[in-house]
């Protein structure tokens, strides 16, 4: 039997750069409107509005992510074996199953939005829970339509409607914020929460539309193999629920962090270090936005976890194992080059895109001692994906399982400590990801029978970013010297900014080259929008 293959090395880097870019601009767009949010919600309502927003991100990944991950994988099974019949059938059963589940975790959230808040320490919370409950119904089932259309290696809806539901978010959470906060905070927050549901409806009508289009192009190429067994929709079903279940067990599970913080850390600094309910509020607030800022490229790396786990179920299907190593290999390789880079611009910058931003200086310090992180947070998600893609799911959840009693235990003795109180979070993440990593890492080594290169990978990244953040602090203070002769406005900063992160693209870009860090292989495979904006002169050193 031929394989129907259609995940090449060039269509799966296409398909990473569509998402990343696509993610890059969404994770932007969040983090513009953060000021003007506050600016109308004020340090408390901020407070408020990110721990609503931890425990519905919970609730929503257990609802949704598991179902794109396993779809786009049944659906790349399948086509890898030329059973286009199944593939259509079994994204058709996934999406009713998703209306039950939105329905159901919709009725969840509106019905028990007040047990659930007092029960996380943030009663205030309540209206904002109930007003974006309703775009559970949507996310689901829009979670479908991403899942098949990732399946058949089509990535621009997905990227697409990304952008279109980010930029409904951000126009009507504003305005509903601003037209609800005269009545009441709790209200105002539960007003920044209706463009996620609008945002969310919005992407779904987009999806439909697209589908109802161009559903079946991704499938036309497709060979159909006259002796290949044909499953019962029970057998989709159960195929379906094999991989949703683990697959959201092990997310729920990874995901959980933020729900011990939100319970463990809030409840800590009020009925151990003694902070009143709007200290702890303000305290979370700073917290919360510092998640904001590095879910910026924490959102472009899991754009290439997410592209790379059908490519690697298609390789394992057709027992290509060869074609599954490179494929590992390179999404490790590539992970690196983004994650070092963007943490070390997190901390040089940090100062300078919180005045930019116009949010509190205060958030500095957790990205100065939280944005390194990030990186270890990636290589997590994208071995996560990798042993989803090898049928290890059961085991990955297993280890995000130990790695979240690792971060129970250091939260319940760190966050107490007077002098590191909320920073405790960032402590206990990084020791909880320490912990997933090695044990990840051990398995795929196992399970591939070679030793995945996983710190070799780190070293030309980190020197080249090591030039890049000298590069960028002393270009960004030389600046800032040379202006502030004429003022200390805010558009210098701006000036400054712009002009250091500038520097530090084209001083990482020159050194990762000479170093050997990229290949001409992997500029090869490139898509040719990205390849053509790298300068010719820089290609020579290409080796």
């Amino acid at each position: 039997m031929g394989s129907n293959s259609n995940f090449d090395t060039k269509s799966a880097a296409k398909g990473m750069a569509i998402l990343s870019i696509c993610m890059f601009m969404t994770k932007i767009m969040s983090i513009l409107y953060l000021p003007f949010l506050r600016a109308i919600l004020g340090q408390d309502g901020m407070g408020i509005y990110q721990a609503c927003y931890v425990i519905y991100a919970y609730i929503y990944m257990i609802a949704n992510a598991g179902l794109p991950v396993a779809i786009s994988k049944i659906i790349a099974e399948y086509a890898s074996v030329g059973n286009k019949h199944d593939a259509i059938k079994a994204f058709k059963i996934s999406r009713l199953l998703a209306i039950g589940i939105g329905v159901l975790s919709t009725t969840i959230l509106i019905v028990f939005a007040g047990p659930i808040t007092r029960g996380m320490n943030t009663e205030r919370s309540t209206y904002a829970l109930m007003a974006i409950a309703p775009t559970m119904l949507f996310t689901t089932v829009l979670s479908t339509y991403k899942g098949y259309f990732q399946g058949v290696g089509n990535m621009v809806p997905t990227g697409v409607s990304q952008v279109m539901e980010q930029v409904a978010n951000v126009v009507f959470s504003l305005l509903f914020a601003y037209i609800l906060i005269g009545f009441s905070l709790e209200l105002g927050v539960a007003g920044g929460t209706v463009g996620t549901t609008l945002g969310a409806l919005l992407a779904l009508v987009y999806f439909i539309n697209y589908y109802n289009r161009r559903g079946y192009e991704g499938l036309a190429h497709i060979k159909i193999e006259k002796e290949i067994k044909r499953d019962s929709n029970k057998e989709i079903l159960r195929k379906i629920l094999c991989y949703v279940i683990p697959i959201t067990i092990a997310i729920a599970i990874q995901q959980l962090g933020g729900m011990i913080d939100v319970k463990m850390v809030q409840g800590t600094l009020v009925d151990v270090l003694g902070y009143t309910e709007k200290q702890k509020d303000v305290l979370w607030g700073f917290y919360g936005q510092y998640t904001t800022l590095i879910n910026v490229p924490l959102g472009l790396l899991s754009s290439i976890s997410v592209a790379a786990v059908p490519m690697i179920a298609t390789y394992n299907a057709v027992k290509d194992r060869k074609s599954v190593k490179t494929s590992i290999n390179s999404t490790m390789k590539i992970m690196y080059l983004f994650s070092i880079p963007s943490a070390v611009g997190l901390t040089v910058l940090s100062k300078p895109i919180l005045r930019t931003l116009k949010l509190d200086q205060e958030i500095s310090s957790f990205l100065i001692y939280g944005s390194f992180v990030l990186v270890i947070m990636g290589i997590v998600y994208l071995q996560t994906s990798i042993l989803q893609g090898l049928d290890r799911v059961k085991a990955a959840t297993i280890f995000c399982a130990i790695g979240m009693i690792g971060k129970i235990i250091v939260n319940y003795f760190v966050v107490s400590i007077p002098r590191i109180n909320v920073y405790g979070a960032i402590i206990s993440s990084t020791i909880s990801f320490a912990i997933m990593f090695i044990l990840n890492q051990w398995l795929i080594n196992r399970v591939l029978r070679v030793r995945v290169r996983c710190i070799v990978p780190t070293i030309r990244p980190i020197i080249a970013s090591a030039f890049m953040g000298i590069a960028t602090y002393f270009t960004y203070n030389g600046i800032i010297k040379v202006l502030g002769l004429i003022s200390n406005g805010y558009i210098f900063n701006v000036i400054a900014m712009i002009v250091a992160i500038a520097v530090a693209i084209i001083v990482y870009s020159v050194v990762i080259v000479l170093l050997g860090g990229v290949s001409k292989k992997e500029i090869n495979i490139l898509p040719n929008k990205i390849k053509n904006l790298i300068p010719q002169k820089l290609l020579k050193y290409v080796r």
